[in-house]
């Protein structure tokens, strides 16, 4: 699952309910680098699990990465989902001013200037990247994120 949204959108908020239910989270915010993340990525993957994608993935070349690695797994092509979170630019703006001990993106005017940064590079994903689902949420009550939290761990 690659998800894809600005600073603030929620995906960690999702990205950890969905690691709490055994998934492989991969957050470059926690690991430092997209290299480390495409070697956690391709773990998972080698190992049979379900791996969420946590960086704000804002245009094609960014998520090719994922789509790239899940084929090299030889994941099904009806596995590769993107996420995308289409939530309110002040909204995420609140969310980043709120949030305390972020690693990347203190709550200051800096990061709403990312934020924007963020939001006016994102470019959509479209199904010809690899996708087989791209799914448009505003947050974690959306159905597809409650099928996504009910599923196991394991892909296979």
């Amino acid at each position: 699952l690659v998800m894809v949204g600005i600073p603030g959108s929620g995906k960690s908020t999702i990205a950890k309910q969905l690691e709490a239910r055994g998934w492989v989270w991969v957050s470059q915010d926690e690991l430092g680098s997209r290299r480390r993340c495409e070697e956690v990525c391709a773990e998972g993957l080698r190992s049979g699990r379900r791996v969420v994608i946590d960086r704000t993935n804002t245009d094609e070349t960014q998520r090719a990465h994922w789509v790239r690695l899940a084929r090299e797994a030889r994941l099904a092509a009806t596995n590769a989902a993107a996420l995308v979170l289409r939530v309110p630019i002040d909204t995420c703006k609140e969310r980043v001013m709120s949030r305390l001990g972020h690693k990347t993106l203190p709550p200051d005017r800096f990061s709403l200037g990312i934020v924007d940064k963020f939001a006016f590079e994102m470019r959509l994903p479209n199904h010809d990247e690899g996708f087989s689902q791209i799914i448009e949420a505003s947050d974690a009550s959306h159905v597809f994120v409650q099928h996504l939290l009910s599923l196991p761990a394991s892909a296979r």
